[in-house]
């Protein structure tokens, strides 16, 4: 008697719990039938379209730009200028040897300079002599050996003027090159080569400010037109697959209120390796667009602003949507749960698009079934809920 009354006492317990066990409390939304377009947003920059890089076209010293970074140039204007380099430091042994042979040379065109100076004046004495002797053979008084003698010294004379001219410019190229050695030049200094603009623009950036030697190919500044801008935004290479060039794209974030439109030009056809926040490698694509509409604030964006795009990537017309929330997975199947009349069951759908906040289905659903949104891991098929209020 006393084993019954307590099984009877729990069962009536069972029964009262039973009845009495709160329902879960879920959020239901509509299955709706719109157009579904799927979005890509990502972190993008923008950049001057054209850029070009003046670079040293040899090796020399390089005078302190004049030019800042945001100054505006002019098509073919200077803005650069390279000198020949200056000779290398030399030391005293080296100094002294090229020192002495700076005097050699200087004493070399002295001699070089009398011996001129000499052999000028003794052509001027042979042309007088000459002259005379032409006179005085008109005249029958001179022998034509005389004669002969005469022209014969003159030529000389002549010959031997001509080897002191060069000795005297021997002496100082000899002179000149010495110098050279020692880092002396001459009058004037090294004539100098002017880097011009390609084109009219403004300067981007400037790699060499201050002055000093630079190697051949050095880039000097950048130069380019800030007013024509692009996009570059990178996309997982799974994303951007589905890119278009001629879609239109949304430009937020850009530091004005209202979005922009910009037009996809390309999609690089080469992935790059680079590793996310998380630290995982991912393959990513760089896709161009280019800015749309006139919008005067968004003509204060420079080189290297920072951009929110968002890049259509899938567009379905006329299909079934309803919160990507409702969808959980089992194996390899996508579920939902439907509720109908306070009790919930779990139907496979067929996943048309996946977004974000919002994803389309192909199958699997009617048009205004009520799905359950962020359903409970304990919710179980067949079970009785109630809809959470304003849900």
């Amino acid at each position: 008697m006393w084993a019954a009354g307590a099984a009877a006492v729990v069962a009536v317990l069972v029964l009262v719990a039973a009845l009495g066990a709160p329902r879960p409390e879920v959020e239901l939304a509509s299955v709706r039938q719109a157009t579904f377009v799927r979005y890509v947003e990502e972190d993008g920059r923008a950049r001057v379209r054209d850029r070009y890089v003046i670079s040293a076209p040899m090796a020399g010293y390089l005078e302190r730009l004049a030019v800042e970074v945001g100054d505006a140039v002019e098509a073919e204007a200077v803005v650069a200028t390279l000198r020949a380099a200056p000779s290398p430091l030399l030391d005293a042994r080296t100094r002294t040897e090229l020192e002495q042979q700076e005097g050699a040379a200087e004493a070399q065109l002295a001699s070089g300079r009398a011996g001129e100076a000499r052999a000028k004046a003794v052509l001027l004495q042979a042309t007088r002599d000459l002259e005379r002797a032409r006179r005085l053979a008109g005249a029958g008084t001179v022998t034509t050996v005389e004669l002969e003698q005469a022209e014969q010294r003159h030529t000389v004379a002549s010959r031997d003027l001509e080897l002191a001219e060069q000795a005297s410019h021997l002496a100082e190229h000899e002179r000149a090159r010495v110098r050279a050695l020692l880092g002396r030049p001459g009058p004037g200094g090294a004539p100098g080569i002017a880097l011009h603009a390609p084109v009219a623009g403004r300067v981007l950036r400037i790699w060499q400010q201050s002055e000093g030697v630079v190697a051949a190919g050095t880039p000097i500044l950048e130069v380019g037109d800030p007013s024509a801008l692009e996009l570059v935004v990178d996309l997982l290479s799974t994303d951007a697959v589905h890119v278009r060039p001629g879609v239109m794209a949304e430009v937020r974030g850009w530091g004005g209120e209202e979005p922009i439109q910009a037009r996809v030009r390309t999609v690089q056809p080469v992935a790059t390796p680079r590793m996310s926040a998380l630290g995982v490698e991912e393959e990513r694509v760089d896709v161009i667009l280019d800015p749309e509409g006139a919008n005067p604030d968004f003509a204060r964006v420079g080189d290297g602003y920072r951009v929110d795009v968002r890049v259509p990537v899938a567009r379905l017309e006329d299909a079934l949507v309803l919160p990507t929330g409702a969808l959980f997975r089992v194996g390899e199947r996508w579920w939902v749960f439907v509720a109908d009349d306070g009790v919930v069951r779990r139907a496979p759908v067929e996943v048309a698009s996946y977004g974000p906040l919002e994803s389309a289905v192909a199958g699997g659903l009617e048009l205004g079934a009520h799905v359950v949104v962020q359903p409970p891991e304990t919710l179980e098929d067949g079970a009785k809920v109630r809809v959470r209020v304003g849900g």
